[in-house]
């Protein structure tokens, strides 16, 4: 399956703070035209593509916490977080994802492993990595009058057809 069509695609992101976790959801996703190989459970990337999230759209489900959050991401001088992913390869549960995370300017290489499943007829590919917020230098927003943790769970799910 060449020039794969993304029919469906999450990305949700998980803060930890010492009273609750902080969980988030980036409520739109850009992507560029995707080139796979896909076989029953195997999948390869053909080139190179892009994920654009507008900071913007990143909801915890608090709107003061959202104003924090734009305001460490320095939203409106950085409007975007940009995914590149440079290669997908492998097969059903060891698919292993590369590429780089850039936010703020600051850009950070990363790895993650996914699951691929079929179903109805489509592919998904599901996941996550975690990043360190100091990687980005990215000054920890407070809640409750302490800094969130410098690490940042990020969960992904792909529906690919």
């Amino acid at each position: 399956m060449i020039g794969s069509t993304v029919v469906q695609k999450e990305i949700w992101f998980t803060a930890r703070h010492n009273f609750k976790d902080i969980r988030g959801v980036c409520e739109e996703i850009r992507t560029e035209a995707l080139e796979l190989q896909i076989n029953k459970n195997s999948i390869q990337l053909k080139s190179p593509f892009s994920i654009i999230i507008p900071v913007i759209s990143m909801k915890t489900g608090n709107a003061s916490r959202d104003s924090h959050m734009l305001e460490s991401l320095e939203y409106p001088k950085f409007k975007e977080i940009k995914g590149r992913i440079n290669s997908i390869s492998g097969s059903d549960s060891s698919i292993l994802i590369k590429g780089s995370l850039e936010i703020r300017g600051k850009e950070k290489s990363f790895e993650t492993k996914a699951a691929l499943k079929n179903i109805n007829g489509k592919k998904e590919l599901t996941g996550s990595f975690m990043i360190l917020l100091s990687d980005f230098a990215i000054d920890p927003p407070d809640l409750l009058f302490m800094k969130v943790k410098d690490e940042v769970r990020i969960d992904y799910r792909i529906v690919i057809e």
